[in-house]
């Protein structure tokens, strides 16, 4: 590990003190660990009693009981950190760091293998230096009263932003509309608790399927405020049965008025009429859709539209439209996907889409979305991705049949929000 991971540990130690709130330490210290060690899993314990309570569990991990008593005799073993580099299965931690105050047990984090490769002994270094300063700053109870206010406030934050993420996955589809003659899906990653993808999958009347994906410019709640006003109006405007062109100019309007000057958002919204092979789309500045074409495998790219929404109330919109038959499939992703690099450089670019997904042995929409998340999360070089990634997957599977559910549902705001913009 750098300086800069050793220096984030200084940051989180001081930030996390008292006996207090040592179940809070450890479960920040855990956050980071999973990340910066890139491992596949981490658990963290607080000596309560004389015994080792679970105060977190991050990634796959083993059922912490059974972990537990493995870790005590490791402990106990040993008065020095320890690591083990070895483990018989990938449910045996790795590494074992005790959290010692006043020469007494405080906590023990454990984590398991890594993810990608095998730790070094800077890794080890540097999680042993991380509990050796939490336990140090432990014992001096003056500092620790003085920090605890912090401790707390940052404990409610979390809860705070636990609230908002479960508050806008709600704005995802809850149901995806079963209109035969196409199967769809979509998925969205956010690279922090709330973000600024969005994607939509609604029915319109009995043949048509809106699809929409976006991304506002950003990340964060400032982000996620933007996105859920879209969302609200994106899905009363379809419901309106209004033209592509008009949804796009609408929202646009909408988005000038509500985001500051510095915000902006990139969209592919698109109508498929399925019983007449016909897709109107425009795209707002988006990376383009991919269109993978059942009886050539040529691959079209959908560009046809303008710029982002929030530039200028004055931007024109160009609709495209383009036929679909069975065996098409629409591919569409944000550019936490296609912005993805490798080691040496290289982008998850959109060949890399459209080879992630085998049209000849997939048969579902969610497959071909699970495969194009699989394969950057392979692809890229950073465990961890600094910015959301969404993927939607379209599916012409046949000809219509009599519906087996709609929904279209008109939002309240939108009335309110259309008014405001004039």
């Amino acid at each position: 590990m750098t300086r800069t991971a050793q220096h984030t540990y200084r940051e989180t130690a001081e930030s996390f003190v008292t006996s207090s709130v040592t179940a809070a330490l450890l479960r920040r210290l855990a956050d980071d660990l999973h990340i910066l060690l890139d491992a596949a899993w981490i658990i963290a314990w607080e000596e309560d009693g004389g015994e080792l309570q679970p105060v977190c569990r991050i990634g796959d991990s083993p059922d912490p009981a059974l972990c537990c008593a493995e870790v005590r005799r490791e402990l106990d073993r040993a008065e020095h950190p320890t690591h083990i580099y070895e483990p018989p299965s990938s449910a045996t931690p790795v590494l074992v760091f005790p959290v010692r105050c006043c020469g007494r047990l405080a906590g023990a984090v454990a984590a398991g293998k890594r993810r990608r490769g095998t730790y070094a002994n800077e890794d080890a270094t540097l999680m042993a230096e991380a509990c050796k300063r939490v336990g140090d700053l432990l014992e001096e109870p003056t500092r620790a009263a003085r920090l605890a206010g912090n401790v707390m406030a940052m404990e409610q934050r979390r809860r705070e932003m636990q609230t908002a993420r479960e508050v806008q996955n709600r704005f995802f589809p809850a149901r995806l509309p079963a209109l035969p003659g196409v199967d769809c899906y979509g998925e969205c990653l956010p690279c922090a608790e709330v973000g600024g993808d969005f994607f939509d999958l609604r029915a319109i009347g009995t043949d048509r399927l809106a699809l929409a994906i976006g991304d506002v410019s950003g990340k964060g709640v400032p982000a996620a405020i933007i996105m859920a006003g879209m969302q609200v109006s994106l899905r009363g405007l379809s419901a309106r049965n209004l033209s592509p062109l008009r949804i796009a100019e609408d929202l646009n309007r909408l988005v000038c008025a509500i985001s500051p000057d510095n915000f902006f958002a990139s969209m592919f919204y698109a109508q498929i009429d399925i019983s007449a092979g016909y897709l109107r789309y425009i795209n707002a500045g988006h990376e383009p859709p991919l269109l993978i074409r059942h009886d050539t495998g040529r691959i079209e790219r959908l560009s046809e539209g303008g710029t982002v929404l929030g530039l200028s109330r004055r931007v024109k919109f160009v609709e495209g439209s383009v036929r679909v038959a069975p065996g098409d499939w629409l591919l569409a992703v944000t550019d936490g996907v296609t912005d993805a690099r490798a080691e040496d450089g290289e982008y998850f670019d959109a060949a890399r889409v459209a080879g992630a997904v085998d049209p000849a042995r997939l048969t579902r929409a969610s497959e071909a979305v699970a495969a194009i998340l699989n394969a950057v999360d392979s692809f890229a070089a950073e465990p961890a991705p600094d910015d959301d990634r969404t993927a939607v997957a379209v599916h012409i599977t046949g000809a219509l049949r009599a519906p087996l559910w709609t929904e279209t549902r008109v939002a309240e705001p939108l009335q309110l929000a259309l008014a405001a913009v004039g």
